[in-house]
């Protein structure tokens, strides 16, 4: 089988093992992260860096399971795309910082899962800041963009 130009420079990106440093900082867990600055300008320092045809945009969308961004990669040369689907989870459809905050990690996750980065340190979410055990599902009623 043969590969396609998108298969190709996405293997020498993350061939070149980008490491994401931690440029902000969170004062109510009182621990650093990545902002998705940062993510997006590492990504295009690298794409540049390497001259690739690589490619990438971030779109909002809803369907049958709720709202979501879509991160979408895409070489130059070739029609071919990777999309990645990453839904919006809010407690509260009415909190407009809920709804930022949601939106930008849904961005900054969204991308690194898409190009396979990771930061300096492993990402508990917030976690071991806040001593609350990893949990798998958020607890408390969720909402989608729908409210429902």
């Amino acid at each position: 089988m043969t590969r396609s130009k998108l298969q190709i420079d996405l293997q020498k990106f993350q061939a070149e093992q980008v490491i994401l440093e931690q440029d902000k900082k969170n004062p109510h867990f009182n621990n650093t992260f990545t902002s998705l600055f940062q993510v997006q300008k590492q990504i295009l320092e690298t794409i540049d860096k390497l001259k690739l045809g690589l490619e990438f945009f971030t779109r909002s969308g809803h369907d049958e399971y709720g709202s979501y961004i879509e991160i979408v990669i895409k070489h130059d040369e070739c029609e071919d795309m990777i999309r990645n689907r990453i839904p919006l989870v809010l407690k509260d459809i009415n909190n407009p910082q809920a709804i930022g905050s949601a939106i930008t990690y849904a961005r900054r996750y969204g991308l690194c899962l898409t190009f396979g980065l990771c930061d300096q340190e492993c990402d508990d979410d917030g976690n071991a800041g806040s001593g609350k055990p990893k949990q798998s599902v958020p607890s408390g009623k969720t909402f989608n963009m729908r409210g429902n």
